[in-house]
């Protein structure tokens, strides 16, 4: 049985990980924002599941078109390779 971390670094579920992590930091702030505004106009099953989808497609779509295409950039600026500004 594979472990965890194993799952986790192979390159077929790596995309599902990091897409989570996006879910992990933005669910609850903008979660907390949606139910304080509509959870006594929305009936509350209804607003959990509409949520729930809006949260997973911006996570989707923040991995899909703001981290991959930054994800070279990054690496290059952490490993020290490159610099994001020239220093004076």
């Amino acid at each position: 049985m594979p472990h965890a971390t194993d799952l986790v670094l192979n390159i077929q579920f790596s995309h599902y990980f990091i897409a989570g992590m996006v879910l992990y930091l933005i669910h609850a702030h903008i979660g907390f924002i949606v139910f304080e505004r509509l959870g006594d106009q929305v009936n509350h099953v209804l607003l959990v599941a509409a949520t729930m989808i809006a949260m997973v497609a911006a996570a989707a779509a923040l991995h899909r078109w703001v981290e991959r295409p930054l994800a070279p950039l990054l690496k290059q600026v952490l490993s020290g390779k490159r610099q994001l500004a020239p220093t004076k």
